[in-house]
């Protein structure tokens, strides 16, 4: 399996390569084209970010890291269950424990993937 910076690389030199082919098209097109073509440019880069989320979390699904070690932005976005699970953990006893979340942030969590037809539209 490639490396993570090679996969971002292939990713972002692929995109770049057909914005190149849609800038070469655009040379001496008519209006008409010309709109069509920006529409492609915004498809292509909406496929891109798609494209670059999926594999930023397909890597973190890969590593397999603890709960803890997951930037909570990203979980409060793909895993909101889960925060919603934290907060129901809190008791008024274990307040006062040196590491309340201790068990539930070194459990491992695979982060939810994007549907690329129906998220990030």
């Amino acid at each position: 399996m490639a490396t993570f910076e090679t996969r971002i690389c292939n990713y972002c030199d692929t995109r770049v390569s057909t914005l190149g082919k849609i800038k070469a098209r655009s040379l001496g097109a008519d209006v008409l084209t010309l709109t069509a073509l920006k529409v492609l440019v915004y498809a292509q880069l909406e496929g891109g970010i798609k494209d670059l989320a999926s594999c930023v979390l397909r890597d973190l699904n890969n590593r397999g890291m603890p709960v803890g070690d997951i930037n909570p932005r990203l979980l409060q976005w793909r895993n909101a269950e889960d925060i919603r699970r934290f907060k129901s953990m809190v008791t008024f006893e274990m307040i006062a424990a040196p590491s309340p979340f201790g068990p539930a942030l070194g459990k491992r969590l695979r982060v939810n993937g994007i549907n690329r037809k129906s998220e990030l539209n």
